[in-house]
């Protein structure tokens, strides 16, 4: 009988954990910054680059960091130079938005994932490592990488729900063992 108990505890102990590990998540997302006017993208690539934000080009299947970036004095164009792109800041390049999108949240990649800006642009040639200026009218799309605040936020209150069905589920499966064991 004490064996029995013991295995008991140990299986419900491993089920909590199973559960604790695998229903919380922390979720990103690309949000798209609306092209409205030239003036208003201009003003809106200045504000993410004055919050210091890290810059990724995308043409092609080729990416590039966006080293100094600096808006032209007419607002047409930035320049920067290209470099690559390091493994840490990779994380939406390889998932893209087919992925589950998920991130560790105390890590520094978490944190680095979350300071990107991505511009997309058609194919290039011109696009290679050195001095680069992006003609703010080539820009397809600019993505901005945030925390999926309500997708976060779901993640954990289902997570909860099972943690406390899985508790419940295995206090039943003990109390019924518990029974049995003493007919």
């Amino acid at each position: 009988m004490l064996h029995r108990k013991k295995i008991h505890n140990q299986l419900f102990v491993a089920f909590v954990t199973m559960l604790l590990l695998t229903s919380c998540h922390t979720y990103y997302k690309a949000s798209q910054v609306q092209k409205n006017n030239p003036a208003s993208e201009a003003a809106t690539i200045d504000s993410l680059r004055l919050s210091e934000r890290y810059f990724i080009l995308r043409t092609g299947s080729q990416s590039f960091n966006m080293k100094n970036p600096t808006l032209s004095a007419d607002q047409k164009a930035m320049n920067c130079i290209l470099d690559s792109v390091p493994f840490y800041h990779q994380i939406y390049l390889a998932n893209g938005v087919t992925g589950k999108m998920k991130y560790e949240a105390n890590s520094t990649m978490g944190t680095m994932l979350l300071n990107e800006v991505h511009f997309q642009i058609h194919p290039d040639s011109t696009a290679v490592i050195g001095p680069f200026a992006l003609q703010l009218d080539k820009i397809q799309r600019i993505e901005v990488i945030e925390k999926d605040k309500q997708r976060t936020a779901n993640s954990f209150v289902i997570g909860t729900f099972g943690v406390i069905l899985g508790i419940l589920v295995a206090f039943s499966i003990i109390g019924i063992a518990a029974l049995n064991s003493t007919f």
